[in-house]
């Protein structure tokens, strides 16, 4: 099993906390994170998004506070409301360069990965977008290109490395999105991330034991993904016209990394495979095409992502075949044809 090697913080998990980087949230995760040596991948439209945000708020509350000031004139003299520059322009630079300082002491404690753009697909990204497809949605969700570059670039980094990502986000969208690759880890808060670095081979054993006792649903999803495969027979006589029947003769899983109530696994099935195969051979009376059911018992291996709701499975999310095509050797009436 693999815990995720890297997280990735959306601005909405930021914002949640109030960027207060000395909350609970932040203090239990921040050592949780050095225990298991995760590095903070810090995508630039996000960090874009991040330092937008902290801008505004600043901004905000030093309004706030001129607003209070000539609300309680009486406590002008007081040192906690008194200016302390001479100028509004010199007030704010300087609360602008406190936000910053916290932010930056915030990373440090990280091995912090910025993500450019060299890895974007925009092609990817705008097919997301004409299709309405997670983060995009309609009304104000329609212009999310911020989320949609990060998710494309996570996803990316992830190929690359070879590794498992945590995502935690409280946007339900990028949760949806999330499903779309095994290698990114949906996560909803901080502490159920904390929670997971903190603990030990129990919590896999259970799901292990969530999975094997609804194994009918990722039974139903091979047998839907098995539609797309490509077979064809090693002999160039026969054709094979699909199946039309399977027996499930064995399904090993392996658990390889947990997320936030769902994890991703890999799988290697045997399945037993009933195809329609039609080849010509010559009779008394000429050329006749013959066919037949052919058994064949048929190796595959994936990946899958399998969600949770409490210790019970809810849904394959996510499922596919490392082969695409798979070549058959059976004969119509026993034995290898090639």
């Amino acid at each position: 099993m693999s815990i995720p090697t890297a997280v990735f913080l959306d601005t909405s998990i930021l914002d949640s906390q109030q960027y207060n980087f000395q909350s609970t949230a932040f203090s239990t995760f921040v050592p949780a994170c050095a225990k298991r040596s995760l590095k903070l991948l810090l995508p630039d439209p996000t960090e874009r998004e991040i330092k937008r945000h902290m801008k505004e708020r600043t901004s905000e509350a030093l309004s706030a506070l001129e607003g209070l000031r000539r609300k309680v004139p009486f406590l002008g003299k007081w040192k906690g409301l008194a200016p302390q520059f001479g100028s509004p322009q010199l007030e704010e630079f300087d609360a602008q360069s406190t936000a910053t300082d916290q932010w930056q002491a915030f990373l440090k404690q990280f091995a912090v990965v910025r993500l450019g753009y060299q890895g974007l697909d925009v092609a990817k990204v705008m097919q997301w977008y004409d299709k309405a497809e997670a983060p995009f949605k309609e009304g104000k969700k329609r212009k999310e290109f911020t989320d949609a570059f990060a998710i494309q670039m996570l996803d990316a980094y992830a190929q690359k490395a070879k590794i498992y990502i945590a995502v935690v986000s409280a946007d339900e969208d990028f949760k949806l999105a999330c499903q779309r690759y095994s290698a990114l880890l949906y996560f909803k808060s901080l502490p159920r991330l904390t929670e997971l670095l903190l603990s030990d081979v129990a919590r896999v054993e259970k799901l292990r034991l969530a999975i094997d006792a609804n194994m009918n649903l990722l039974n139903e999803a091979i047998a839907d993904e098995m539609q797309d495969i490509e077979f064809h027979h090693h002999s160039q006589r026969i054709e094979v016209h699909g199946y039309n029947g399977v027996d499930v003769e064995s399904v090993d899983v392996s658990i390889v990394a947990v997320g936030d109530d769902e994890c991703t696994i890999v799988f290697d099935t045997l399945q037993g495979i009933y195809f329609d195969m039609r080849w010509e051979d010559d009779t008394d009376d000429g050329p006749k095409v013959f066919r037949r059911n052919v058994k064949e018992r048929v190796e595959l291996s994936g990946t899958a992502k399998v969600s949770f709701v409490g210790d019970e499975v809810s849904e394959v999310s996510l499922l596919s075949f490392d082969q695409k095509t798979v070549a058959l050797s059976e004969g119509p009436y026993g034995g290898i044809w090639w």
